[in-house]
């Protein structure tokens, strides 16, 4: 007996199954097309949670490594140890600066411990006499020629901060001239006065290293009862 077998599924069989999906309720196509949704939501909110979650964490890394970084610098040790860098070119542009707007000078950098400071003179005119009681004055001359005034003393000064003198006259004076590359350290408390001789302007930068081992010396109250200052 030949046996007929069947390939294709008979054609109402087909035709009724796509009726029967054409035909099926609403109201389950609708709650499926919901639940599609609630899955949909779910999964972006995980991947917002998620993130939020990473910038979350970013920030208290951030906070943590700002936290340290404020504990070490009020470290004095750490301070200490920090070197103090000045580009040339950084210099330059300083001083274009004091040209252009006529200024004498300006603090550079000052040290993380606040024991050394640099300032940059560009000088065209004579300056007052002055003294620092607390502070050593380390003179690199980078052009110009010049005089420096030295004195014993230094009478009718104007005090401008405890151990700070500005104005007055040196008195036993003695000087040395510079010129660009020469190096000089001014002791503290020594009174002094850079004076311009050559044609153009007299530039230096000072390094000032604070030495608090040693006495303010000069006062509101010392002022009023002391003739020279020594």
């Amino acid at each position: 007996m030949r046996r007929t077998f069947c390939v294709n599924p008979p054609r109402s069989s087909f035709l009724g199954g796509a009726t029967s999906l054409r035909k099926e309720n609403p109201e389950k196509t609708s709650m499926r097309y919901l639940l599609a949704a609630l899955v949909t939501l779910t999964v972006v909110s995980g991947k917002a949670s998620a993130q939020q979650s990473d910038s979350g964490s970013g920030a208290r890394k951030t906070f943590r490594a700002t936290t340290k970084l404020s504990a070490l610098m009020r470290d004095p040790e750490w301070r200490r140890r920090r070197p103090d860098i000045i580009e040339g070119r950084d210099l330059g542009e300083k001083v274009s600066w004091l040209a252009r707007g006529h200024y004498v000078g300006m603090t550079v950098l000052t040290a993380a411990d606040e024991r050394t400071t640099y300032v940059i003179v560009r000088r065209t005119t004579t300056s007052q006499p002055e003294a620092h009681a607390r502070w050593d004055d380390i003179v690199m001359v980078r052009s110009g020629t010049g005089v420096i005034v030295f004195g014993d003393s230094l009478v009718g000064a104007t005090l401008r901060a405890p151990g700070e003198l500005r104005g007055g006259q040196l008195t036993t004076t003695y000087q040395i001239v510079v010129r660009e590359g020469d190096l000089v350290r001014i002791p503290a408390a020594v009174p002094h006065v850079f004076v311009v001789t050559g044609g153009e302007p007299l530039e230096y930068l000072v390094i000032k290293t604070r030495r608090p081992d040693l006495p303010i010396r000069w006062k509101v109250d010392t002022l009023e009862r002391t003739a020279p200052l020594q």
